[in-house]
């Protein structure tokens, strides 16, 4: 189940975990040591599929036992929400992350954003987590909240062989940009997962409609 209201707490032993509910959010969420200590948010997205990976991001939850589930789509500090292919814009999205993180108790953000093999990406996603937390937290006698990228600079294949070896509930995920019951199997998302773990002989537990390149 995935609340509206984050609950407020004093410790700070939690991790907080940006979660779409696709397959970069199953990867991070089967590598955590201990997800009892796991704030899953799902920022929301309108429409169908904002509510299937709505429902795809409750579902991981439920799987792995986190501590809480939070569905918040307003922006933070009058930011607004810039929307992008992905849903909500970066810079609103993680500065709104450490203020949940601050709400919820959290010390770690992981934010399961991957960008494959592009360095670029990669180092543009770090800085832009360094600036949302400098942003946020910016008394210098605090500690921080410390962003977490565990599969920034991972390929798709390097992902699905994460997942596999973890053993994780690939079906719990949702790698479609479409809503329905099942992926759609032809969409960007579809090939790109269904050939990434193909290439590594991993099983895919879906139907594809599209060709898948070799």
């Amino acid at each position: 189940m995935i609340d509206a209201t984050p609950t407020e707490v004093t410790s700070s032993d939690g991790v907080l975990l940006i979660c779409r509910g696709d397959v970069p959010a199953l990867a991070a969420l089967a590598i955590e040591a201990d997800p009892a200590r796991v704030v899953l948010w799902h920022p929301q997205e309108s429409g169908t599929r904002g509510e299937r990976r709505a429902a795809a991001a409750a579902q991981l939850g439920r799987a792995y036992g986190v501590r809480e589930g939070l569905a918040l789509a307003a922006p933070v500090l009058g930011l607004p929400s810039r929307p992008t292919p992905g849903g909500v814009g970066v810079p609103a999205l993680l500065v709104q992350a450490t203020v949940i993180a601050m709400q919820t108790g959290c010390d770690r953000i992981v934010w399961p954003i991957a960008c494959g093999t592009a360095f670029d990406a990669v180092a543009t996603a770090f800085d832009q987590a360094n600036l949302a937390a400098t942003l946020v937290e910016s008394d210098p006698n605090q500690r921080r909240r410390a962003f977490d990228l565990p599969v920034a600079d991972l390929s798709d294949e390097q992902i699905a062989d994460l997942v596999d070896d973890a053993g994780a509930p690939v079906t719990a995920a949702w790698p479609c940009d479409h809503a329905g019951t099942d992926p759609c199997g032809s969409c960007s998302e579809c090939v790109r997962w269904h050939a990434a773990f193909r290439s590594r002989g991993r099983l895919w537990p879906w139907r594809t409609a599209a060709p898948v390149p070799v």
